[in-house]
């Protein structure tokens, strides 16, 4: 089923749901039509487990670049400019703005489909707790407030990154220069400046 799995999210990643036959992914995935609504038990069961794939596998870039970016951090300094970078380059480019799109739209998606929400709730909690586990790092060495909850920053990280996405959209978005801004004053409510 994993093939199944594999081929539906491939091809959600390029059509819309609409658009997918399962004859087309049994026979491109070498799959019986009869063990895929045996496993699944309907085609909305497939068409869920592989957004639920596509979803984790899209938030899993983002976790690895943010996981990637802080390994090696030693200094404030450090932290400082990656923080700050993590934002503009995790949020950035076009394909990755494409790809948290596909995620709002599934996270859209689960207010409908019980069974999809089911799946992308543990799905979203290993995400944050991801993060959180990074920003309990931070604190350790004493470069953000203490006081805070590492989960709580991690739920306004995913808030911030969706943001800008749905600010894109306004008929006034915000300038890449206010973008940065905010983004700095809101950074600064968490971190632990040094003593001067």
């Amino acid at each position: 089923m994993a093939k199944v799995i594999e081929e539906v999210a491939r091809r959600l990643l390029e059509v819309d749901e609409s658009q997918i036959r399962i004859p087309e992914i049994c026979q491109a995935s070498g799959v019986n039509y009869g063990s895929v609504y045996h496993h699944f038990g309907s085609r909305q069961g497939v068409i869920n487990a592989a957004y639920a794939k596509v979803f984790e596998d899209l938030a899993e870039i983002d976790i690895q670049i943010i996981e990637e970016m802080v390994s090696s951090i030693t200094t404030f300094d450090e932290f400082a400019l990656v923080t700050y970078q993590m934002f503009t380059e995790v949020v950035g480019d076009d394909k990755r703005k494409r790809e948290r799109y596909i995620r709002l739209r599934i996270f859209a998606m689960c207010e409908t489909q019980p069974a999809l929400k089911a799946a992308i709730a543990g799905i979203q909690k290993h995400i944050t707790d991801r993060i959180a586990n990074v920003v309990a790092g931070f604190i350790k060495h004493g470069w953000m407030r203490s006081d805070v909850d590492p989960q709580e920053i991690a739920v306004a990280v995913q808030t911030i990154t969706f943001g800008r996405l749905m600010d894109e959209h306004s008929l006034t978005p915000l300038s890449d220069v206010m973008w940065n801004q905010m983004l700095q004053s809101l950074l600064y409510q968490y971190v632990k400046f040094p003593a001067l």
